[in-house]
């Protein structure tokens, strides 16, 4: 039996009277000013109505994500060599003809990878429908990640939950062949 005062190589998250110690020592914090204010406002449903509910998971699934990609396309903009750069600029390019004609080209590789992967992590995208709003109002948020599992463990069809994966499965692999064979065709072309 595991000890309880054990370290866990897990980090837990604070629980929410100690962020809510934390963010109030100060009385000009913006977080009591917006805490006022939304008192003042009164309650706003963002997830009962089918078009705020589904903005809501758009802009949580951005959010998400927006970290990992703009990572990646900052990788691939350090890449490009500035000799390069420089090249077209003493040529006479302007900013905006030095991106679309240098430094876009050279980053087409990494854009193609963080476009294909934003695509398969859209298409699963399980976790943020579940907590947000698990398909509702009446299913006006369902994906076909959180459909199967509906169909499985909710209705208990085995055979339809397996079929959306499936589906699931041959949609990512199919946007996993087109970015090979761009990837192929460009290297050919180069």
């Amino acid at each position: 039996m595991a000890s309880k005062n054990r370290l866990s190589p897990i980090p837990h998250p604070p629980t929410k009277p100690v962020v809510g110690n934390m963010l109030s020592l100060d009385s000009s914090a913006p977080v009591q000013n917006l805490t006022r204010l939304a008192k003042e406002l009164g309650p706003i449903f963002w997830l009962d109505s089918r078009v705020s509910g589904m903005a809501a998971i758009i802009i949580v699934s951005i959010w998400a994500g927006l970290p990992f990609n703009t990572i990646l396309l900052y990788a691939g903009l350090q890449d490009v060599p500035r000799e390069i750069q420089e090249a077209a600029m003493v040529d006479g390019a302007n900013a905006w003809q030095r991106f679309r004609k240098v430094t876009l080209p050279l980053i087409r590789p990494v854009a193609a990878i963080v476009l294909m992967l934003g695509l398969i992590y859209t298409v699963k995208t399980f976790d943020i429908v579940i907590l947000l709003t698990n398909g509702g109002p009446g299913n006006a948020t369902q994906l076909l990640a959180t459909d199967a599992y509906t169909q499985v463990f909710s209705n208990l069809q085995f055979a339809g939950g397996a079929a959306i994966g499936n589906i699931l499965l041959l949609f990512c692999a199919i946007i996993s062949v087109i970015y090979i064979w761009s990837i192929r065709r460009s290297e050919r072309q180069a």
